[in-house]
């Protein structure tokens, strides 16, 4: 930042909270060291990495911004009377006689050095091979030019510190049509890399080069084979890897070939559930489970995700407290009518066992898990669940009296 530091707030506030952060991130990134750089990259992989990029490079390369200022300040022949960095942000404050142009291309150099450092880190993303350093390389990237093109710059519109104030309040104006239009220009891009479906699915092959190849797979057997259930297959895959938007085009190219086929619903609910839409996936899930083209295990599967998407609504209204026992009449509901609709399954009737556990009515709960030794399972882990409802619903019913 290239301003006096007496129009901005306490200089090392940011520091007392950046350089905890930082640390805490540094000693995961060690901790986690062996599976972080490994060829597969979790979800937990890039959430760290993300942090990785907000809490250690971040940093350096408002460091690097910083220098860019005070380079220009010195090249224009003048002399840097401060220079101060706070991790997270920074100012240099230049001593000396410049010209208008001369100010103009220093307030613009910290925001040139950012963009620039995100443009090398894209490019170098583009011809490594690793997962994790393909990841950390693109959210450099991102961060690096939306950091000072769009964060710096709502900063400046909002009337807080920054350079872009004195970019666009500057006496040269002739220079700002041009500034103003390849700003522009890059926050275009920075949207159509952030929300693009070209992105997207960029990113998601070069990070999770497994999953590519078996999109491949899909799609080579697409084409030679292009059905309602092909496109449902391909639809789950990009759901896997949190492409939505894919997934929701590949049910309704399903649902347009064959308007009865059923399944492409059930992701399409679960699309909802991403999109922290419950209500509506719940809507969607009680509608299929009514379904006449639907067959009985789907119902169930429906009834059973209407259940499982309550209990997390109930979780989320009470904050892990005390629930009041009507609200657990909505769940068991649900898996008593989907044990209905699969009779020969036990994965309802273990579900609402352990609803009835969470509810406190442990005989009950006991009752329905003593029956399902016999059964059949949908989801087959769940049958190494059913002890441990058990070994709680015993000791939680207490002697008898």
């Amino acid at each position: 930042m290239d301003l006096d530091p007496s129009v901005i707030f306490t200089q090392d506030f940011t520091v007392i909270i950046v350089l905890p952060l930082m640390l805490y991130t540094i000693r995961s990134a060690w901790q986690q060291r062996h599976s972080l750089w490994d060829v597969d990259l979790t979800n937990d992989d890039r959430k760290l990495l993300m942090r990785i990029t907000m809490f250690v490079l971040m940093p350096i390369v408002v460091f690097f911004h910083e220098c860019g200022h005070a380079a220009v300040a010195l090249m224009s022949g003048g002399k840097i009377a401060e220079f101060h960095y706070g991790l997270l942000w920074g100012y240099v404050r230049p001593s000396g006689f410049f010209t208008p142009e001369q100010e103009l291309i220093r307030h613009l150099a910290g925001s040139v050095v950012q963009i620039l450092i995100g443009l090398i880190a894209f490019l170098v993303s583009l011809v490594v091979t690793s997962p994790p350093i393909v990841a950390l390389l693109t959210y450099l990237a991102l961060w690096s030019i939306a950091g000072t093109t769009i964060g710096y710059a709502l900063m400046s519109a909002l009337g807080m510190y920054g350079d872009w104030q004195l970019i666009y309040s500057t006496p040269v104006v002739s220079w700002i049509p041009y500034i103003a239009t390849i700003h522009a220009l890059i926050v275009l891009a920075l949207l159509y890399a952030f929300f693009g479906k070209t992105p997207s699915l960029w990113f998601a092959g070069r990070t999770r080069p497994n999953w590519e190849n078996k999109r491949q797979l899909l799609l080579d057997d697409m084409r030679e084979n292009d059905t309602a259930d092909a496109h449902l297959d391909l639809g789950w895959h990009y759901y896997q890897a949190g492409l939505e938007k894919f997934a929701e085009d590949e049910t309704n190219t399903a649902l347009k070939m064959n308007p009865k086929f059923a399944d492409p619903l059930y992701l399409q609910a679960w699309i909802q559930v991403e999109r922290d839409k419950i209500p509506k996936a719940q809507k969607l899930l009680t509608e299929l489970s009514e379904n006449p083209d639907a067959s009985p295990i789907l119902q169930s599967r429906a009834l059973m995700a209407v259940g499982q998407l309550e209990e997390t609504v109930i979780k989320n209204k009470t904050k892990n407290g005390p629930v009041p026992p009507e609200m657990w009449k909505i769940p068991l509901e649900a898996f008593t009518a989907a044990s209905q609709r699969t009779p020969d399954f036990g994965d309802p009737k273990f579900y609402r066992a352990r609803a009835l556990n969470k509810a406190g009515l442990h005989m009950l709960a006991l009752d329905e898990l003593e029956g399902l030794g016999e059964c059949k399972w949908l989801d087959s882990k769940l049958s190494n669940l059913v002890q441990k409802e058990i070994d709680i619903a015993i000791k939680l019913t207490g002697p008898p009296e």
